[in-house]
């Protein structure tokens, strides 16, 4: 059986799964990708409310604008494969950024 970016949502995290697992054999292979679900907390609201309206604002404003960049700078992608009972999970390399284009001036 495959699958094609099955996801699981907790509170905490996401998981997107894409692969197989084989019913007769019971194993996994399958890739796995962490996502931290980081919420707009109340705490920058109450703080805007309670202590610092400026101060409230600016939190908010930072965790709603910086929410994708951290949640995708977190993630991190493993590979599972083995026994439905004891299986392995080994991390993934990030892809390898592209080399700096060369500097004219220098």
């Amino acid at each position: 059986m495959t699958s094609q970016d099955l996801t699981v949502r907790s509170p905490v995290a996401s998981v997107v799964l894409t692969g197989g697992s084989d019913l007769d054999k019971k194993v996994w292979d399958m890739q796995a990708e962490v996502k931290p679900r980081l919420d707009l907390s109340g705490t920058a609201v109450a703080t805007a409310f309670v202590v610092n309206p400026i101060a409230g604002l600016s939190a908010l404003l930072g965790q709603y604008v910086l929410r994708n960049p951290l949640e995708k700078a977190m993630s991190v992608q493993y590979r599972v494969k083995g026994p439905w009972d004891d299986p392995i999970l080994e991390p993934m390399e990030a892809p390898a950024k592209p080399p700096a284009p060369p500097n004219p001036g220098g």
